[in-house]
């Protein structure tokens, strides 16, 4: 059996709530007095969040303004199963104040104001350039720069990437004077990050083990200096490094075809990313949990049951997923584990011209080699079939000859990174495929759990490839 034969199909209460169609009209009905001005409503971001199918996410509601024009408001939206859900029309407040809500009772959708911006209570305090030099000031002076006394005069911040609720990165142009004469250069802009929960501290003990080991000194990677970091508000600063892109950019150019003569270079910096993960798995630095295999396990599962929730027919397909990983899995025994970066995929990787450098270390764990080495590989394969395609449609549609073409270069890809990595440290091969078949079939339930069903096909084509390519059979029913 080849699990990419199977069809899975959407449940049909949660269908119609993501019907542009569907919701317009049922939006206009349930609120009189935003109805003059709705033009349309559709799902922007929606995930099964709970066991019982509840979906959570933003709707996007494209209104009409008073002088005629349009504008784009995102709102709150929850999406209950049948059997969740509560009986009877419900509208509170006016559209726009904090209070406003509506239930399109016939979709089992909920629309409401997004709150205030909650877990980062200073985000307001950072994106404001009165504000931001006291702060950044005073963060800096928990960080190991605090003997220059550094004052920051002037900072014009830029949000960089925003996760509303989660995190949010800005990039500020600064201007500073130092009590210290002897300090020594300090970067004319600066990174600040915020976070709603523990990254920030995690993100601040890796980044300065990181800066304590040899990896600081790598003739192949930079990592950013860290500045700082305030447990209270947390917010961490850091310094710069230099970007024109991400190595996920290139290869989406790549495989789109815009960089037809881009492939040697793309080879090159692959095959150097192996060797600046090797030079990080070989520097000593600890810091963060330590992390197994079983926790990528445990989230398959559980990933699994929120999905029987909406695609009720396909049980048999998610035990038969779970059971194939749990085996590859338990093929090989664990190694012993090192600094890993937790997060690493091509995205986390920043190009300029012949300089590289890595982020994102809020992740930073002691985890095997092989975790790391893998998710990298597992998403330049992820990359090569779902990235660079026209639109949902032709990636639902794409023909194996396809999808054989483009894995075929991910292969080539992947089998670069990996001889850059070995030219500094072995990694052992039974480890890395059975992290990379519990990174995809994690890749296989969160294209349902985030409902990306236009990515399934591919991603179940990706996970009979892992199999095949690696001697796993499954029996089908």
């Amino acid at each position: 059996m080849k699990f990419a034969d199977l069809q899975p199909s959407l449940a049909g209460w949660l269908a119609d709530a993501s019907d542009a169609h569907s919701l317009t009209p049922a939006l206009i009905a349930a609120d009189p007095d935003l109805a003059p001005r709705v033009v349309s409503c559709e799902p922007k971001k929606l995930r099964l969040t709970d066991r019982d199918g509840t979906c959570r996410g933003t709707y996007l509601l494209v209104l009409t303004t008073a002088d005629g024009g349009l504008e784009s408001v995102q709102v709150g939206g929850v999406v209950r199963a049948p059997a969740h859900r509560t009986p009877g029309a419900h509208r509170t407040g006016t559209f726009g104040t904090p209070e406003w809500s509506v239930r399109l009772e016939s979709l089992g959708v909920e629309l409401s104001t997004l709150p205030v911006e909650s877990g980062l209570e200073y985000f307001g305090e950072l994106a404001d350039p009165a504000t931001a030099p006291a702060r950044i000031t005073a963060v800096l002076q928990t960080g190991p720069r605090a003997a220059d006394e550094i004052v920051v005069r002037s900072a014009a911040p830029t949000v960089m990437r925003h996760k509303r609720g989660s995190r949010c990165t800005f990039r500020y142009d600064v201007e500073i004077e130092s009590a210290a004469p002897s300090a020594a250069p300090f970067p004319a802009t600066i990174i600040a990050k915020t976070y709603a929960g523990d990254k920030g501290v995690i993100a601040d003990r890796s980044m300065r083990a990181l800066w304590a080991s040899t990896f600081r000194s790598s003739p192949t990677v930079r990592i950013a200096e860290p500045l700082g970091y305030d447990p209270e508000r947390r917010i961490l600063l850091q310094g710069p490094v230099p970007e024109s892109r991400t190595l996920k950019a290139a290869l989406v150019g790549w495989f789109a075809g815009t960089e037809p003569d881009g492939w040697d270079r793309l080879l090159a910096d692959v095959h150097r990313t192996g060797v600046g993960l090797a030079e990080m798995h070989s520097c000593g630095a600890a810091g963060g949990d330590e992390v197994g295999i079983d926790e990528e396990l445990e989230e398959i599962r559980d990933r699994a049951a929120r999905v029987r929730a909406v695609f009720p027919t396909e049980g048999l397909m998610l035990d038969q997923i779970v059971a194939v990983v749990s085996s590859v899995v338990g093929a090989s025994e664990p190694e012993p584990a090192v600094g890993s970066h937790r997060s690493f995929r091509p995205a986390q990787v920043l190009l300029s011209g012949e300089v590289m450098s890595f982020i994102d270390f809020d992740g930073f764990c002691q985890a095997e080699p092989a975790m790391d080495v893998a998710m990298f590989c597992s998403m330049i394969r992820a990359i090569s079939l779902n990235k660079g395609v026209e639109d949902k449609a032709s990636l639902a549609t794409m023909a194996d000859t396809t999808r054989a073409a483009r894995l075929a270069d991910g292969e080539r890809l992947c089998a670069a990174f990996l001889a850059g990595y070995r030219t500094v440290r072995p990694i052992n091969a039974a480890r890395v495929v059975a992290w990379e078949t519990a990174h995809i079939g994690s890749l296989v339930v969160a294209s349902w759990t985030k409902l990306k069903l236009s990515r399934l096909p591919n991603t179940l084509y990706l996970f009979d490839d892992q199999l095949e390519r690696n001697g796993a059979v499954v029996t089908g029913p």
